[in-house]
């Protein structure tokens, strides 16, 4: 982990301005303020967030999968959420990188300030009395209940019109979900599936019965009302959108209870696809933060800007995943899959396109501290495991032979277009397909734009290949997953993981210790059958600004939260308007 330090040198003159308030008797607020030059420690209310992002396909997680409908998070609280000083701002006990990867112990109430098991087919959330939804028309703040919660998750699942209700097939779903008191929710669920609709239904947004009776849904940004720490304020699309702090949002600081969250005044989101203007406004202070930055982006920021903070982070590794529904396919044969991966000169990837900044194996698990107890290094792993990273182009040709393509075969592999993840998904896909050539196998590249390529994927409606970055980094036991989840882009029931899913379902955010047991014990498995073209991945680093405090590096908190992390952070306003001073 890489990091630089920041020196405040304060002058005499500030000691002495501050040793004249603090004699003068000044407010406990204008103390705090003021000491807050001197300490990132003290926390400070105030200043603008400014970060990256990308337009919003819905404002309403009903209309689109809750990924892409991003300001959702921001806006509609969900039941559960990260306990933020259990990662690198306290406690260290997770990286806060790719949420909780379903360790429960990292996780927090939010609108439900606990909840139960009862039995082996009964959730019961118990709502946090005194939230309220944003103070404007119709709800006008006022309170949520568990009317709200019930309404939310009856509309999301139930509701044929709707996303969710359309992706999940009627097995997956819970049964009945009613209020039995004010604050009150209990959820009936199939008993396979109580732990994991704990999880899936604790992260979905809670919107108020009346604003969506009065608007029909919240796809207008101006209708978007919830009970989250930020509101929006205005829109531009391909621009920009900008959050305002919600004042009378429910949260206090944890470590500072005294303090209502959030601390920042407002948040603007800007959309800015180009890296090289994304690193400008980074080194002109226009930019507070960036997600994913590679190795040489980093070394010209840090060049420029010799205070910049960052971070090593995960990188999810972009694999192209084999459809294996049709016994017909080439895919369907374990050789020709393992094949596909022996082909490809992984080394050379990370040594060239990747300028030696990336590591071998990052599937099916990263190697950061939230999959840390079951990540198995590269060189701890079976030989077969170990022989799909090594470069064997003849013996490649032989498998494929012995499968019955000597030579070769023709494939469609499906991409987004434009840059994702560091890389351009073309430019990619294209030196994957040239060492394909190579052993007879044909690709056709179909790049498609970013949202039809997303609805492709979702929908799992391509017919051979697809390039994508692995899920399973915020949900590590996504390979243990039914055949009707999105996230199954092989399109095939496994029999040894199903027999894996079935266990983990008995004791999945019950028993962590045997959670991680069986994940360790299946990623070896998961990695042999080659299920995936299994690539490298990619260094890249968060970076952030020194006047960004109460801020480590966080990425995704909760369950799968993004930006979950500026609720709590503060700014030291006056270290920003020095730069450049």
């Amino acid at each position: 982990m890489l990091r630089k330090k920041v020196l405040c040198v304060v002058s005499c003159l500030m000691v002495l301005f501050l040793l004249i308030v603090s004699s003068c008797g000044g407010s406990e607020a204008e103390e705090k303020e003021e000491q807050g030059v001197l300490s990132s420690e003290i926390p400070k209310y105030g200043g603008t967030l400014q970060i990256i992002g990308s337009d919003p396909s819905s404002f309403d997680e009903a209309l689109a999968l809750k990924f892409m409908a991003r300001t959702t998070y921001q806006t509609n609280d969900s039941l559960i959420g990260g306990d933020y000083y259990k990662g690198p701002s306290g406690t260290g006990e997770t990286d806060w990188v790719s949420g909780a990867c379903g360790n429960m112990d990292v996780l927090t109430g939010y609108v439900a300030e606990k909840w139960e098991l009862v039995g082996d087919d009964t959730i019961i959330y118990h709502i946090r009395p005194g939230i309220h939804f944003h103070n404007k028309p119709p709800t006008n703040g006022r309170e949520l209940t568990a009317e709200d919660v019930v309404f939310s998750l009856n509309r999301l699942w139930f509701e044929s019109d709707k996303t969710l209700h359309a992706m999940t097939p009627p097995f997956l779903k819970p049964t009945s979900i009613t209020a039995t008191g004010k604050y009150t929710v209990e959820v009936k669920v199939p008993p396979a599936r109580q732990a994991t609709l704990l999880l899936e239904m604790g992260v979905d947004g809670i919107y108020p019965k009346d604003a969506i009776e009065q608007f029909g849904d919240m796809s207008d940004w101006k209708n978007v009302i919830g009970a989250g720490p930020w509101m929006i304020e205005e829109y531009v699309p391909s621009s920009y959108l900008k959050f305002v702090r919600n004042p009378d949002y429910y949260m206090t600081d944890p470590k500072h209870p005294e303090n209502r969250l959030p601390y920042i005044d407002s948040m603007r989101v800007r959309v800015i696809q180009d890296a090289s203007t994304q690193q400008a406004a980074m080194n002109t202070g226009q930019l507070d933060y960036l997600d994913i930055v590679d190795f040489e982006s980093l070394t010209s920021l840090t060049k420029n800007n010799k205070d910049i903070l960052y971070k090593a982070r995960m990188n999810a590794p972009l694999n192209v995943y084999f459809t294996m529904d049709n016994p017909e396919s080439p895919w369907a044969d374990i050789n020709v899959r393992r094949a596909m991966n022996i082909a490809i000169n992984k080394q050379e990837i990370i040594d060239d396109l990747f300028s030696g900044n990336g590591y071998m194996l990052a599937n099916p698990y990263h190697r950061y501290a939230s999959q840390a107890a079951f990540y198995t290094p590269l060189n701890e792993q079976p030989e077969s495991v170990q022989e799909l990273f090594e470069y064997n182009p003849e013996k490649a040709k032989t498998l494929l032979a012995g499968a019955g393509y000597p030579d070769g075969f023709t494939t469609e592999v499906v991409c987004q277009q434009g840059v994702y993840r560091g890389m351009n998904m073309v430019d990619y896909l294209s030196v994957i397909a040239a060492a394909w050539e190579k052993i007879g196998v044909t690709v056709k590249i179909n790049a498609l734009d970013s949202s039809i390529f997303g609805s492709m994927k979702n929908g799992r409606t391509f017919e051979d290949a697809i390039l994508s970055d692995y899920q399973g980094y915020s949900a590590p036991f996504v390979f243990l997953a039914y055949i009707e989840n999105f996230s199954n882009l092989n399109k095939y029931v496994d029999p040894v993981l199903l027999d894996y899913q079935t266990k983990m379902q008995q004791i999945l955010y019950k028993d962590v210790g045997e959670m991680n047991r069986i994940l360790k014990e299946s990623g070896p498995y998961i990695l042999d059958q080659a299920f995936a073209l299994w690539m490298p991945a990619l260094d890249v680093f968060t970076v952030w600004q020194p006047w960004l405090q109460n801020y480590n590096g966080e990425v995704w908190g909760g369950v799968a939260t993004p930006q979950e992390w500026a609720r709590f952070i503060w700014m030291d306003v006056e270290l920003a308007n020095r730069t450049g001073d």
